[in-house]
């Protein structure tokens, strides 16, 4: 147990420094898990989840890949990724990785696996096994279809110019009262002429009425040209007529 312990110091002690180059990732895989939680619970043997992940690490950094466990190329971890530490390249097949276990209590026996961030560079070395970098999954042909992992992406802002809009708007508007305005001075001239000339013509008549009643003989009364008033004599007196004014 001792001997393990020490292994185990000493292996950290030499990937510390890589381990420590690598980003923490855990609030992508955290977010992953809650847009995609069918995905996460079919990772015991289902590629979505995992390939989500690696999609959307790599789109914020290329070194992120899957993980080749014990350095086997053509046998990706289904819970651990991996990042370049090293310099030079791509780093595709390269065994200077920080690997990381992203889905705890995998393929349980009871419970529900949970997204994760579990240093394993450590545990890898102290068991004389080394990891290596995988960029593609063998089997995958959409790597990258996934660069957002699924998640909401946040629209761009508009680029429209609001201040012109709004002007455009404004003068819209400004034209369409002038329009109101007009058509309610054009309504209120057509009514009071229509009431203008109803006054005129109902005193027209009732004047013939009283002219014919008292004095048949003298001329009929003559409307008055301004402010259109009727004028006449009635039993030999001059009488003016006008319509009352509202």
């Amino acid at each position: 147990m001792k001997v393990t312990a020490v292994a185990t110091l000493v292996a950290w002690m030499a990937v510390a420094p890589a381990a420590a180059q690598a980003p923490n990732g855990f609030s992508t895989v955290e977010a992953v898990a809650e847009a995609h939680p069918g995905a996460l619970l079919a990772s015991c043997g289902g590629w979505e989840f995992m390939d989500r992940v690696v999609d959307a690490l790599r789109a914020q950094d290329p070194r992120w890949g899957y993980n080749a466990k014990r350095g086997n190329m053509n046998d990706p971890s289904h819970d651990a990724i991996a990042y370049y530490v090293g310099s030079g390249g791509d780093g595709e097949g390269s065994s200077q990785v920080a690997i990381f276990d992203i889905i705890g209590n995998h393929c349980p026996v009871s419970g529900r696996p949970a997204p994760a961030w579990i240093d394993q560079t450590a545990a890898t070395a102290a068991a004389n096994a080394i990891g290596r970098l995988i960029a593609c999954r063998p089997g995958r042909s959409n790597c990258g279809v996934y660069a957002s992992g699924g998640l909401p992406v946040t629209p761009p802002p508009p680029t429209s110019d609001v201040g012109a809009k709004l002007n455009e708007l404004l003068a819209h508007v400004q034209a369409l009262t002038a329009t109101v305005a007009a058509l309610r001075d054009l309504t209120a001239g057509q009514s009071a002429t229509i009431d203008t000339l109803a006054n005129r013509r109902l005193t027209e008549e009732w004047a013939a009425q009283v002219w014919n009643a008292t004095d048949p003989a003298q001329p009929a009364p003559v409307c008055a040209v301004a402010p259109w008033a009727l004028e006449g004599r009635v039993f030999g007196a001059r009488v003016v007529l006008r319509p009352v004014q509202p």
